[in-house]
């Protein structure tokens, strides 16, 4: 397997669930295939049941990844071979820390939006709206980085709907939940300039993938809602995010992670305008387009 093929295996792999990373060989004919060691299991007993559950000699371990250690340093040599045992206690300790992060995160976001409330006929208190973009990003994505994109989200409406500054976020949580922050944050005076729909598609367009993830939860967590608002906000924001979204596909490279958050951005838009839009067949047309538009961007991405 070659090493680009590895450091891309490395480098997405969840760090916290898994010790190491076996690359592995059929020398039949030469398939190379991955196995991962999980934290709870010993290195060298996996190995030794490896070799017991390919009896013959024709299935053979290539290299050893020990995902605690310098992942540039292991590829660079000609055959990693790093079985040492995994540090389990620096992994408790980190989860430890990631817990508090995000508990922390939380009860931050609820102080700084206390009595602030949701566009709503029933007066919700706002905070519930970052809570539900964080579990939506729980739903979807899939990272060994995951504490750091719910923290984010949690504070995602922080700098935009509050007084919080940027700095005041980086001295809390560390600049890059800080970062992700401002990156998914409304630069109204920008926003006034140019429109709202116009501003935000690029925006979106041009966002890192991690900001995006958590700006498209943020939507469909919008669209969730919409049932509950009067009908003249309901109807401009699902123009506006069929506009968005539109932009969207046709301008950006999306992650799988992405298509499925849109897709289901879609899907719901579908039923509301089924059900509840004036003007229902010039919007159905447009959703049919999109639902052609993303099948096409799914099947780039497979």
């Amino acid at each position: 397997m070659e090493k680009i093929e590895i450091k891309k295996i490395l480098e997405s792999v969840d760090k916290e669930k898994f010790s190491h990373i076996l690359i592995c060989v059929d020398r039949w004919d030469y398939d190379y295939f991955v196995k991962y060691v999980k934290r709870e299991e010993d290195i060298d007993e996996f190995i030794e049941n490896f070799f017991k559950e390919h009896k013959g000699g024709m299935f053979g371990i290539e290299e050893v990844y020990n995902l605690d250690l310098d992942i540039d340093m292991q590829l660079s040599e000609f055959r990693s071979n790093h079985r040492e045992k995994a540090n389990k206690s620096i992994i408790v300790n980190k989860n430890s820390e990631n817990k508090i992060i995000i508990e922390n995160a939380l009860k931050y976001a609820t102080k700084k939006h206390e009595g602030q409330y949701r566009k709503s006929k029933e007066q919700k208190p706002y905070i519930i709206h970052p809570i539900n973009v964080a579990n939506l990003l729980r739903k979807y994505k899939q990272s060994h980085k995951i504490e750091t994109l719910v923290a984010a989200a949690y504070l995602h409406d922080t700098i935009e709907d509050t007084d919080t500054t940027f700095y005041e976020l980086v001295d809390k949580f560390g600049i890059e939940i800080a970062a992700l922050v401002r990156e998914v944050s409304t630069d109204k005076d920008l926003k006034n300039e140019i429109g709202k729909a116009k501003y935000l598609a690029i925006k979106m367009k041009n966002m890192s993938n991690w900001a995006l993830d958590i700006k498209l939860c943020d939507r469909l967590d919008n669209i969730s809602s919409l049932v509950d608002v009067d009908k003249e906000f309901r109807n401009r924001y699902i123009k506006e995010t069929l506009y968005i979204v539109s932009y969207i596909i046709n301008n950006r490279k999306l992650t799988n992670t992405q298509v499925k958050i849109i897709k289901d951005i879609i899907n719901i838009l579908n039923i509301i305008i089924t059900y509840s839009y004036d003007d229902y067949f010039k919007e159905k047309n447009d959703i049919n387009n999109l639902i052609l538009l993303l099948n096409q961007k799914e099947a780039s991405t497979c």
